[in-house]
């Protein structure tokens, strides 16, 4: 199941500061790959796959930077670090908007007004974190405003993957909805032979109960 892969994905994301964020949005663009190859009609989850795909690149220019700031070989440039952020917050933004957005039409199209209701706030606040990211790539920021980029950041990783779970214990893909419509047949089949059988009994013991008469 798509959404179970990409709300443990999500999780992964947290380790960026490792450099392993890219292991999330393989996970990530793998799990949305699934989803859309399930539901057809939601293109969103496709633009997402694009938008995972783009972030496992940045994912791994980010590793690759780690590993060499780490070992005194090399210091990125202001210029190019500013690119990769932009970049990953693109990304990250049609990321978002194209999952949230599919996930907040099919829960509406279903009457699910509370489960519409948590998605979009987790766009908006998503929406919110990536513009204040960006703004802090191009702005000098105080100490206050870091720590609240950073907070964001485990805020959304914590409400996207909340979303996603839900996504995974709720939202019914066409194979499931199948499968599931088989099972109901044949319980359906098998409750309607038990009635009849339990009605052929009875005529019968009214049948033995008249030629005894």
């Amino acid at each position: 199941m798509g959404f179970g892969l990409c709300a443990f994905g999500y999780v992964f994301l947290i380790l960026d500061v490792l450099g392993l964020d890219f292991v999330g949005y393989l996970l990530l663009a793998t799990g949305f790959k699934r989803i859309y190859s399930e539901l057809k009609n939601n293109k969103g989850f496709s633009l997402a796959f694009y938008a995972c795909a783009g972030l496992c690149l940045t994912g791994a220019l980010n590793l690759v930077n780690f590993t060499l700031t780490a070992l005194e070989l090399f210091e990125t440039p202001l210029w190019l670090a500013k690119g990769i952020t932009v970049l990953y917050v693109l990304l990250s933004v049609v990321l978002h908007f194209c999952y949230i957005g599919e996930v907040n039409r099919i829960v509406s199209g279903g009457g699910a007004t509370k489960f519409a209701f948590y998605a979009k706030l987790v766009l908006y606040v998503s929406a919110l974190y990536f513009a204040a990211l960006m703004a802090q790539t191009f702005f000098a920021a105080d100490n206050a405003f870091t720590v609240a980029v950073m907070i964001g950041k485990y805020v959304v990783i914590l409400l996207n993957v909340i979303l996603l779970f839900m996504c995974f214990t709720t939202i019914t893909t066409q194979a499931r909805f199948e499968e599931e419509q088989e099972i109901i047949e044949m319980e359906t089949e098998l409750l309607e032979r038990k009635r009849f059988l339990k009605e052929q009994k009875k005529k019968k013991r009214e049948g033995n109960t008249e030629g005894d008469d």
